[in-house]
């Protein structure tokens, strides 16, 4: 079975999940968000199955945003490429990867959508049921070089998933001595592209120490 069509099934799965309190995708606006066969709408923008590269955000969006006014840019794109989180991407892709964003592979960990707005906070154990049911599921069906989680709580909740081992801090995540692989793929993590993440003077060197598994 190819990989598309391998992915194509585990959106459905998604679709037949839940996981309360939080909410499907297809739930809003009847289901406008929702029409693809991707994990996360996410993906719409960045779908290259054999991409050496797999971006993995945290979540995609909450239930106060999608229950406002429809914005078509999210419809066609699945995300806005304004905003800043996503321009940072953009950039920090293009300059330690030579890379454009839709030369990726893009999902998100987490695959409801939270209630409240995006600075709401997930569960620990909401984060690694979704590490265990899509995240680590999608790097086996893609098989990419690396995994690059935008974030230490994505990259906590596949590690603890996999690993059983204690949660790290972003600050230590650099000297870890044993790489986290799923089959061949390194997964590792940077800061987020949002503005915490900016105010994080060395993010250049967790995006340097990914960028070497490409080499």
């Amino acid at each position: 079975m190819s990989k598309r069509r391998r992915i194509a099934e585990l959106a459905r799965a998604r679709r037949l999940d839940s996981l309360p309190p939080h909410r499907g995708f297809s739930e809003f606006h009847g289901g406008i968000y929702d029409q693809h066969d991707h994990v996360v709408p996410w993906t719409i923008s960045a779908h290259r199955v054999n991409s050496p590269v797999m971006i993995i955000g945290q979540d995609w969006n909450s239930a106060d945003n999608l229950g406002r006014p429809v914005v078509d840019e999210q419809v066609a794109l699945g995300q806005i490429p304004w905003l800043p989180s996503n321009i940072n991407l953009q950039a920090r892709l293009a300059q330690h990867f030579g890379m454009n964003f839709g030369d990726t592979y893009a999902t998100d960990l987490f695959v409801f959508a939270k209630p409240g707005n995006m600075t709401a906070r997930i569960p620990s154990n909401h984060l690694r049921y979704c590490a265990c049911r899509y995240a680590v599921p999608q790097i086996e069906i893609i098989r990419p070089r690396i995994a690059v989680c935008l974030g230490v709580s994505t990259y906590n909740a596949i590690r603890t998933h996999l690993t059983r081992r204690p949660r790290v801090r972003l600050r230590d995540a650099l000297q870890e001595d044993e790489p986290l692989l799923i089959g061949k793929t390194n997964v590792v993590v940077v800061p987020h592209t949002g503005a915490w993440g900016k105010r994080i003077a060395n993010a250049g060197e967790y995006w340097e120490r990914a960028a070497e598994f490409l080499r």
